[in-house]
């Protein structure tokens, strides 16, 4: 039995984030304290085919930056995630606010999604600043010496995952009130997925190669 076999689905998607995508595709809960492999079981699934998805999906992302210098891989970070953010966001809350419904239920859950994407863009953006003023500069000049501000951001990601799916299950509650609710899900959908590319190629390529560093 493997690691991931035994391992909650939830934990397993904490420590790597594209798995979020993989198990949902496959109709299993990325929050669930389940391990994978009694919720494989009982979905009829193998759980190697799993895990190859997952493999795969992680080398699609990774693609030749496991390869490549980390000043490099931090410079692609910056430049393919950290900057399109806000523009990201902004253009998905204007999605939310043109979906807002006038009825007193519909306004109370358009209110929780707003309030939710509030949270994550102070949480993202204080994280990433944090990243860009002292993480990142020490990887560039001492990564070797680096594992506790690595595992302080590590534990951040995790609170950005649990946060991204509270949004996810939130959103499609609201997408079943009719057509613009579900424009947004889909919105908030191509958002969790690029952000767990984000959280995935710090975690599993740039903070773990700094750490083997050590």
């Amino acid at each position: 039995m493997s690691i991931e076999d035994s391992e909650a689905i939830s934990q397993l998607c904490a420590r790597r984030p594209l798995a979020v995508r993989v198990v949902r595709r496959r109709g299993l809960d990325p929050g669930s304290r389940r391990t994978l492999g009694a919720s494989c079981q009982e979905a009829g699934l193998e759980v190697d085919v799993v895990l190859a998805e997952l493999s795969a999906a992680e080398d699609a992302v990774a693609g030749d930056w496991r390869s490549r210098p980390i000043p490099e891989l931090l410079d692609h970070v910056v430049r393919t995630y950290h900057r399109p953010f806000a523009a990201e966001l902004d253009a998905i809350v204007a999605v939310v606010d043109r979906a807002r419904p006038d009825n007193e239920t519909g306004i109370a859950m358009w209110s929780e999604i707003r309030r939710q994407l509030d949270e994550l863009r102070a949480d993202l953006e204080q994280h990433m600043m944090k990243e860009e003023g002292v993480l990142f500069p020490w990887l560039r000049g001492r990564a070797d010496t680096a594992a506790a501000p690595i595992r302080a951001m590590q534990l951040e990601h995790g609170d950005t995952i649990q946060l991204l799916l509270d949004v996810h299950a939130f959103a499609a509650r609201w997408s079943a009130t009719g057509d613009a609710a579900r424009m947004v899900a889909v919105r908030l959908d191509e958002l969790e997925g690029w952000l767990c590319e984000h959280i995935h190629l710090e975690n599993n390529e740039l903070f773990r190669r700094a750490l083997e560093a050590t």
